[in-house]
């Protein structure tokens, strides 16, 4: 499991660091340093991350992960397809691809720090 939280850790770095040409840099690149801060700490300690305390704050972060889901789910048709979320389609304006792009980066989010709760064995 070392090596799946490296690979989340070094994945949600990667995203993070690719905000600085978002409109709300430090908004997302605080949204994707909290995975990777997770996925690394699991992955240097999992000890100190298996405490119970540590897990009910990583499940917190999955709560408020969910809730950042409900809030930028994507209004826009056929959001999960590539043409729409990455080049955006002619048919769209700006803000509705950037709407769609950051819906896609919360289930990204979420994704990861539900990889990195259920890698952690349990005592």
């Amino acid at each position: 499991m070392i090596v799946l939280n490296s690979l989340v850790c070094l994945l949600m770095l990667m995203f993070a660091l690719l905000q600085y040409n978002d409109p709300d840099p430090w908004l997302w690149a605080t949204i994707y340093a909290i995975p990777a801060l997770w996925a690394g700490l699991t992955a240097v300690s999992p000890t100190l991350t298996r405490r119970k305390s540590a897990r009910r704050l990583l499940g917190l972060c999955i709560a408020l992960a969910l809730v950042g889901v409900g809030l930028y789910w994507p209004d826009v048709p056929g959001f999960w397809k590539p043409a729409i979320w990455w080049h955006g389609d002619l048919a769209m304006t700006t803000s509705q691809a950037e709407l769609a792009r950051e819906g896609m980066g919360m289930m990204i989010a979420l994704v990861a720090l539900v990889i990195t709760y259920l890698s952690q064995p349990r005592r």
